[in-house]
């Protein structure tokens, strides 16, 4: 099967869905499109399938010898590191060239010549990839089975239009980009850690505050007549012709022939 939203079915099912909608946003009737909240991810999902099904074959002690026997020959391929660790306090330990016993551990103090061995993640995770390669080599039909019947029903909650939400072309766009609609003006969009837009939060008195700080000041430099912005919050350093030339001027302060006239006199 195609991708759903690439047959006529599925374009002639959208046009009677969006028939008489509205946006439930804004309420805006213009330009609807329709937002599936649930993104089918195709190689995400093949991973899950396949972490969950070789957890499932080997728990409880399934399957051991095939289990010895994958995680032999994974271990042959893996460049295995290591990591030493206190056998006080298990933080890292470092080795002295010179001095007996050869460890000290960096927290404790404690010194040993037989620390703890760890494998490192990264040894870790390439056993695990290996593992999960050779799983897959036998058991690929049975993961390919349970994948397809999931991207089977993916498609068809996809053409039934489940767990969607209409949205005009400008909340759509602010929906993909991560932002809300304001609750308070609702008109302009903000991500979803705050409460308000930046205009609605600018009427507040901690808005005013932040606002009054941020807002930009026109500056001319004395040298060369240009025109630069500076935040009021930065005004009393940034204002002076050599720290405004460093921070704002697009040219290169050393190659400037007003800047090092002017730096030097």
């Amino acid at each position: 099967m195609g991708k759903p939203w690439q047959t006529s079915e599925w374009r002639k099912k959208r046009r009677e869905f969006l028939k008489d909608g509205t946006c439930e946003w804004c309420g805006s009737t213009e330009t609807l499109a329709i937002h599936h909240k649930n993104h089918f991810n195709a190689l995400k999902e093949y991973k899950k399938i396949l972490t969950k099904q070789m957890r499932e074959y080997f728990e409880n002690g399934k399957n051991r010898e095939e289990k010895q026997e994958l995680m032999a020959k994974a271990l042959e391929k893996v460049n295995l590191t290591y990591s030493y660790l206190c056998p006080n306090c298990g933080n890292s330990v470092y080795a002295r060239k010179t001095i007996t016993p050869k460890y000290k551990c960096k927290k404790c103090g404690e010194e040993t010549d037989e620390p703890q061995k760890k494998q490192t993640a990264y040894s870790r995770s390439g056993i695990r990839r290996e593992l999960q390669k050779m799983f897959l080599e036998r058991h690929k039909d049975e993961v390919d089975k349970i994948y397809h019947q999931l991207k089977e029903k993916s498609d068809r909650d996809y053409m039934d239009f489940k767990n969607v939400e209409i949205l005009c072309g400008k909340c759509h766009f602010a929906k993909e980009k991560g932002l809300v609609l304001c609750a308070i003006c609702g008109e302009n969009y903000h991500k979803p850690k705050y409460e308000k837009c930046w205009n609605c939060f600018t009427k507040t008195t901690e808005g005013k505050r932040i606002a009054q700080k941020n807002r930009e000041i026109p500056y001319t430099h004395p040298w060369c007549n240009k025109i630069f912005n500076i935040k009021a919050e930065w005004w009393d350093i940034e204002a002076n012709p050599q720290m405004c030339c460093i921070e704002h001027c697009e040219d290169d302060c050393n190659n400037c022939d007003v800047a090092l006239k002017n730096w030097g006199a």
